[in-house]
């Protein structure tokens, strides 16, 4: 199965962001966006994972989870990769606070015995709120940036592992297991 690990929002913090989102969302922009319940921070993506090995890459993130306490993500901000010029990743900023980075690098470090390589990217956190489909041109969206002005703290006391089946309307996402963060979480 499809599978990355995640930071995921409350439904309230989902809500709040989409309702933020519909201004952008009325520009005849050519992106698909991402459903309000799929709405989250991803972590680390591991890709197809075999089913029997989904326990293995389970009992890594609930141990770097009990070792990193719970977290306040920061969000506010837009903008798109590469470029706001070139869309073709549209997201909303999350503030990289030393523990989500310490976070997200412990789990790096802890999926690598498993066969995970290492991303070579760096790590920007963010929220991916629309994709543009592929195609010769990436839209200019940086008008939209104008547009959007939210900011919001979220207390996040869980990592996620989670499950993505595509389906009509986009993927359908599932957190598969839920480590709590701290000594047996709060």
């Amino acid at each position: 199965m499809r599978t990355f690990i995640a930071l995921n929002l409350s439904d309230t913090e989902r809500h709040a962001l989409h309702q933020a989102l519909e201004p952008a969302r009325q520009h005849s922009l050519p992106v698909r966006w991402t459903a309000q319940d799929a709405l989250h921070l991803t972590l680390k993506f591991l890709g197809e994972v075999d089913g029997s090995h989904v326990t293995a890459v389970g009992t890594a993130v609930q141990q770097v989870g009990a070792r990193h306490e719970p977290l306040v993500l920061r969000i506010s901000g837009f903008g798109a990769f590469p470029s706001l010029r070139r869309a073709s990743v549209l997201w909303v900023g999350v503030g990289a606070d030393p523990r989500l980075l310490a976070l997200q690098r412990a789990l790096e470090d802890a999926l690598v015995p498993l066969g995970y390589a290492r991303e070579q990217r760096a790590f920007r956190p963010h929220i991916t709120v629309a994709r543009t489909p592929r195609g010769p041109r990436e839209p200019d969206v940086s008008h939209v940036t104008k547009e959007f002005d939210y900011q919001s703290s979220v207390p996040v006391q869980t990592v996620d592992v989670m499950s993505s089946r595509p389906g009509p309307g986009g993927s359908r996402y599932e957190a598969v297991l839920r480590a709590p963060l701290g000594k047996g979480g709060v």
